[in-house]
């Protein structure tokens, strides 16, 4: 999370992508600079949550809950893209899910500074993003703001129409591991949309900032 480095995106990075258009001279650092946190997006960080905590003790972690049968579609979407190099199906997606929920809840009882993100309810229409910004100490008016494209992708996801697979249903809640998902849904930030007061949630007053910035 050094300028130089966060930058210089390389084959090997999670979202390298030759094709992808530079930044305009200057613009990424001047953003870096002015940023109040730095961040990425990496799924299987919960992989790495001890190792975290060593290098880094002051990150927070937002960790995004989501519901297990969109995360099997997801997985079988992909597997069945011929264009996608990805091959695993929907029994993967479970294991990595039930994983990857155990793995914050182990982190979260160890006391990590994890934040915990319900995908459907941060993502629907109208949502209040000061909730989840509140949780990072930021204004919620510039972050909202840079968020948008983001925002509309989800919607996009939400509207679009997926034939009913009942087999998958079945793998899906055969093998979920449903005690952790409810263990982890009480400590969302969001709770029916609004503060969920079980998370410890912060809202700060609205204050001049930064804006967040990732990859």
């Amino acid at each position: 999370f050094e300028a130089d480095r966060f930058f210089d995106l390389r084959e090997a990075d999670r979202h390298w992508d030759e094709d992808r258009p530079p930044l305009p001279e200057g613009a990424g650092p001047a953003r870096f600079r002015a940023a109040s946190w730095v961040g990425d997006k990496h799924p299987p960080l919960w992989r790495a949550y001890e190792h975290l905590a060593d290098v880094l003790p002051a990150a927070r972690i937002l960790a995004i809950l989501r519901n297990p049968l969109s995360v099997a579609q997801s997985y079988e979407a992909r597997a069945e893209d011929g264009g996608d190099a990805w091959h695993f199906g929907p029994e993967r997606a479970v294991e990595d899910w039930n994983a990857a929920l155990r793995g914050t809840l182990a982190a979260i009882a160890r006391g990590q500074d994890v934040h915990v993100v319900s995908y459907e309810a941060v993502f629907a229409p109208g949502a209040d993003l000061g909730i989840l910004f509140g949780a990072l100490d930021l204004s919620a008016a510039p972050a909202t703001q840079a968020c948008g494209p983001v925002r509309q992708a989800a919607e996009r996801t939400f509207s679009r129409e997926t034939p009913r697979d009942e087999a998958l249903r079945r793998t899906v809640f055969l093998r979920a591991d449903a005690d952790a998902y409810r263990a982890l849904s009480a400590r969302c930030l969001y709770a029916g949309g609004a503060p969920n007061p079980e998370a410890g949630l912060r809202v700060p007053e609205p204050q001049p900032t930064g804006d967040a910035h990732g990859r």
